[in-house]
């Protein structure tokens, strides 16, 4: 199996734990918990999974490097990155020369995810905790701990969406040239996972956080369509 193929099987986890905390297909505590377990577990295999392909793939776009005849990665540029969550270290971003602007769009990501690390942490962090918190004290008593369960899946959805499409969207306001880039991180931190974003690459990632982000967006304020 090919390193996209196994990155993409590895990164559908995502929708499966979001289909289990949504859909709850096999009733409310069942799916809950069973989400719950791959959330925390995913990141066991995932881990190993991006450290091994961290410095011959491209952290942007996924797209593996050209090995020159010195055995040079003439496509590749190293960046650190450090990460309190998982993956800190020295990861690989296409060059210039690639002619795909990875490394300035990623860069712009970082920096983005840098400055507004609390938001970005608390845009996501709190809707989990009080999905799966209301969520399970109604599946366990039966009892609406805030609001429905549909009014929570709501809200859950909305204020994620709101997160991962403003990522998605403002990151380039940040993007600098090329040859003004560097390699290091100077202080920054990701506040994201960065085997999450590896799987695929930061740029396919972000990609469909946003289509994902716009279609709930637009289902919420269309009643559902």
């Amino acid at each position: 199996m090919s390193v996209r193929l196994q990155g993409l099987a590895l990164f559908a986890f995502i929708p499966i734990v979001l289909i289990l905390f949504l859909a709850q297909p096999l009733g409310t505590v069942a799916s809950l918990l069973i989400g719950i377990v791959l959330m925390f577990g995913h990141r066991f295999v995932a881990v190993p999974f991006v450290q091994k392909h961290r410095h011959q793939r491209c952290l942007w776009c996924g797209r593996p490097g050209q090995i020159g005849p010195a055995g040079d990665r003439a496509e590749l540029r190293d960046f650190e990155v450090l990460s309190p969550v998982t993956g800190s270290g020295t990861y690989a971003v296409c060059s210039r020369g690639a002619g795909r602007s990875c490394a300035s769009r990623w860069d712009a990501l970082y920096t983005l995810a840098d400055r507004f690390r609390l938001l970005i942490r608390l845009g996501i962090g709190i809707p989990v905790i009080y999905l799966l918190g209301s969520e399970l004290v109604r599946g366990t008593t039966g009892t609406e701990l805030w609001t429905g369960s549909a009014t929570t899946v709501q809200i859950f959805k909305g204020v994620v969406a709101l997160t991962v499409v403003s990522i998605s969207v403002v990151y380039l306001a940040y993007r600098r040239s090329d040859d003004s880039v560097s390699g290091e991180a100077e202080g920054r931190v990701l506040a994201a996972p960065v085997h999450n974003l590896g799987l695929l690459g930061a740029g396919w990632t972000l990609w469909i956080f946003r289509v994902v982000g716009v279609w709930w967006l637009v289902r919420i304020l269309f009643g559902q369509l």
